[in-house]
């Protein structure tokens, strides 16, 4: 739904069409329809339903999007879904910076600049989306689900009104849409739920100054968007502050001072799967 709803965001695209004059003629179209925003809403509904449907080859009752970065367009989903069923599945904010290291950065830190939103701004977003629909949604965290697994996935099946079922944790790991994107870690590396990610995470944090660059991204995030999440600050912060590391990480100062020149210099248009694209049109 990204690509579908940012075509109405004022700003967020790169296009070869002008998105700024798209943008406009859009929704000045969209406002001339008879409902304006409501037409608009039910028959984008409709058309994302299909292609959902399309997908479910065993009628099956749910079609589950977790696409993680939807945290951008949480009202907008909202609006055009107001009967959807919302699970809001929370981090702590280290973990998630320890694993975007590991698994999208091949455990360095010169790729950052093409993640550090989902730190930056990802926590936030996904704070103020879950007090829009509260009342209606359900909320974990992931070091409650794997540690307590029975638990709370037999509570998300009480949530979507649908039977439990056993086996489910042998099998997640079976279901596949096929494509590049998704997890490229989780289902491969794990046949079943596991709790080995709330200790790995720590072995990331190998130097001082991956140390201190984390505890300055967690220090970015206010106390209030830590506590909707279900988690303290103070905690999270001192957790790893209290880490032993063994270097001060002169790679990492290299890697870190790298990823800040990449977005500050456009390098990313470079440096991107379609930087010749991008080069030609926009860097002449």
């Amino acid at each position: 739904m990204l690509p579908f709803i940012y075509a109405r965001k004022k700003e967020g695209l790169l296009s070869e069409y002008s998105h700024h004059d798209g943008y406009t003629a859009f929704n000045e179209f969209v406002g001339k329809l008879p409902g304006g925003d409501k037409d608009y809403n039910l028959l984008f509904q409709q058309f994302i339903n299909g292609l959902y449907d399309k997908q479910c080859l065993n009628n099956e009752t749910y079609f589950v999007d977790k696409t993680p970065r939807y945290y951008l367009i949480i009202p907008e989903i909202i609006e055009i879904f107001p009967d959807a069923k919302f699970i809001f599945l929370f981090r702590n904010p280290a973990h998630v910076f320890a694993s975007i290291i590991s698994t999208f950065g091949n455990n360095r830190l010169n790729r950052l600049h093409g993640n550090l939103i989902d730190i930056q701004v990802g926590p936030k977003a996904l704070a103020a989306g879950y007090q829009l629909i509260e009342e209606q949604s359900y909320k974990l965290r992931y070091e409650d689900l794997v540690t307590e697994p029975d638990r709370y996935v037999n509570e998300v099946f009480d949530y979507l009104e649908i039977n439990h079922e056993t086996g489910v944790f042998d099998r997640f790991n079976k279901t596949r849409l096929g494509g590049s994107m998704g997890d490229p870690t989780g289902t491969e590396k794990y046949v079943s739920i596991s709790t080995e990610s709330l200790l790995t995470w720590k072995n990331v944090i190998n130097s001082s100054v991956r140390k201190w660059f984390m505890i300055k991204l967690l220090d970015s995030i206010d106390a209030e968007t830590y506590a909707i999440h279900g988690y303290s600050k103070l905690r999270v912060i001192e957790e790893v502050t209290t880490l032993r590391v063994g270097s001060l990480g002169i790679k990492d100062m290299l890697d870190l001072a790298r990823q800040k020149l990449v977005p500050l210099l456009n390098l990313n248009l470079y440096f991107s799967s379609h930087g010749k694209w991008t080069h030609g049109r926009y860097l002449r």
